[in-house]
């Protein structure tokens, strides 16, 4: 009876690790994701602006993307 037991929550755990990897290496990739997107979209406001300050330009977008992502953020919860 002790080895089914010792066997299923091998299992379990096994599973739980595999989903906690999982989840770190999504949240990895989002982080990754997001910096991306904000070098690339900081890159072409700097090609087109004529006055650029680039530290106020960069918090600023940077501000206004992490709000659009926890936006989408809640959406996507919702559903």
């Amino acid at each position: 009876m002790k080895k089914i037991f010792d066997k299923e929550r091998f299992k379990y755990l096994r599973k739980q690790k595999n989903l906690y990897l999982k989840k770190l290496t999504l949240e990895k990739a989002k982080k990754m994701m997001n910096s991306l997107l904000i070098e690339s979209f900081y890159k072409e406001l700097k090609n087109n602006m004529i006055d650029d300050h680039p530290l106020s330009l960069k918090k600023s977008v940077e501000s206004v993307f992490k709000k659009s992502l926890q936006k989408n953020n809640k959406l996507l919860k919702r559903k």
